[in-house]
């Protein structure tokens, strides 16, 4: 699954408000896969601070309030139905998308070279010849 998800376009200010339009679900895959990340020191994982994890409970709950659903190709509650009252998972992509469009790289992305289709095809002969 590719957690990549770009912040499309340029933020537009509607009635003094600034908007982005960006994809939701895949951020909050973002934030899911940032916190089941095993090493803290990996690009792109999440951690929360101290030792007891009461001080977290609150938090925890709402990260782990949605879930996706494959078949329906969105987030949704463990019993299928649209949630409520998932703030802090919807704060913590809304600040995803802000340092995303401030140039921050959060994940460590495959980028893929260009190559020219001229230059596979070389390729692609190279191997039939050997």
């Amino acid at each position: 699954v590719s957690i990549h998800a770009p912040v499309k376009g340029r933020p537009k200010q509607v009635s003094n408000v600034w908007v982005v339009i960006m994809d939701s679900d895949r951020y909050k895959m973002r934030v899911h896969e940032g916190f089941r990340l095993q090493d803290v020191h990996c690009k792109g994982s999440l951690s929360l601070f101290g030792d007891d994890p009461l001080e977290h409970r609150a938090l925890a709950e709402q990260v782990c309030k949605e879930v996706w659903h494959p078949e329906k190709s969105r987030y949704l509650s463990a019993k299928g139905k649209k949630v409520s009252g998932a703030h802090y998972l919807d704060c913590i992509y809304g600040c995803m998308v802000g340092a995303v469009k401030l140039g921050v790289n959060l994940i460590a992305d495959n980028v893929r070279k260009k190559v020219k289709l001229s230059e596979l095809q070389a390729q692609k002969r190279a191997e039939r010849r050997r």
